[in-house]
């Protein structure tokens, strides 16, 4: 579950495999946070003839970082990946060095990069469990988001004619649900897949590593996934509460929505808004004057602050205690 990070079936989630293409989430998510879409790359000789899936680079080629991420997400170029690796480092070194920094930022323990590609290495390994963390927290950017999601579209070939890319995820074609992500293998990996989908508000994550029957088993993860858990959502909500000693009421605002990951067959969720029938002035922006909770029973599954966006100063000194009360409440 990307939301809260619990897993909900796993068989060998810990082994350290082979991972082919599904490298290129992470080459994707770093060129994403130290690039612009539309800067300039210049292809590399180096980055050209690289063996596998490719875009057909030619040396010295100019085009954009985002359309070298189309092609490396949706047609899974290795040669995209190189070249986008030496734009954003220099070297496919360096950036393989960008690459392990954000798998230890992010907690990955089982996880080692050696390229930006996913071509077979010794050294160059991952497991299902940091593969489904890395992939939470890539679909946390919406470029990413954006990026995998993409069933086809075109970049420019050197002549000015297009190049037509096709995603290779076929559940983006097969469920209206499915988000993403990516594909890979090569013989030694196997067939590699990791795979999001998304129901009322409720994403899960599939990975799977060396599965021949990975379609399948996919449809089959996230159809289980979506029939034992659910969503509940409140949106932020805003009001006003009356102010004793102050000269209006003050505008309270809840933190952010409320959001809990349940069992398909719980019970629905009482929303509660616990703040107080009036405060006192001055209310200075900021406070925090009460909260709003989700609660099955006495046990609370979600909770927000509910906290004073509108300054309150004391009212007028003419005014007394009681005759302020009585404007407050219409008299």
């Amino acid at each position: 579950v990307m939301q809260t990070g619990e897993v909900l079936y796993e068989k060998n989630a810990d082994a350290p495999m082979l991972i082919a293409s599904l490298t290129k989430v992470m080459t994707a998510l770093i060129v994403i946070e130290n690039a612009g879409a539309d800067e300039i790359v210049t292809v590399d000789r180096s980055a050209c003839g690289i063996e596998g899936s490719s875009l057909y680079l030619t040396p010295g080629e100019r085009i954009t970082v985002g359309n070298l991420l189309y092609a490396l997400m949706l047609r899974s170029a290795n040669d995209a990946a190189t070249a986008l690796a030496i734009h954003v480092s220099g070297s496919v070194e360096v950036f393989t060095e960008l690459m392990n920094a954000k798998a230890r930022e992010l907690g990955l323990e089982n996880t080692h990069f050696t390229n930006p590609h996913g071509l077979d290495g010794e050294e160059h390994y991952s497991c299902a469990r940091d593969l489904a963390k890395l992939t939470s927290y890539a679909l946390s950017s919406r470029d990413f988001c954006k990026l995998v999601s993409t069933l086809e579209t075109t970049v420019p070939e050197p002549d000015g004619t297009d190049r037509y890319l096709k995603n290779h995820n076929r559940l983006l074609f097969t469920r209206d649900d499915c988000i993403g992500v990516k594909t890979g293998y090569t013989i030694r990996a196997g067939r590699c897949l990791i795979s999001a989908a998304k129901r009322d508000r409720l994403t899960l994550i599939a990975v799977t590593l060396d599965d021949p029957d990975d379609w399948r088993d996919h449809e089959s993860m996230l159809d289980y996934g979506f029939g034992v858990r659910r969503a509940v959502y409140y949106p932020s909500i805003r009001f006003t509460v009356p102010v004793v000693g102050g000269d209006s009421p003050v505008a309270v605002v809840t933190a952010g929505c409320l959001f809990s990951v349940m069992p398909a067959d719980s019970p629905d969720p009482v929303y509660e808004l616990r703040v107080p029938r009036f405060i006192y002035a001055p209310a200075l922006a900021a406070n925090t004057v009460g909260c709003a909770i989700l609660r099955i029973g006495s046990d609370v599954v979600a909770s927000s602050d509910a906290f004073v966006i509108s300054k309150v100063d004391k009212a007028r000194p003419e005014y007394g205690f009681f005759e302020i009360l009585l404007k407050l409440i219409g008299y």
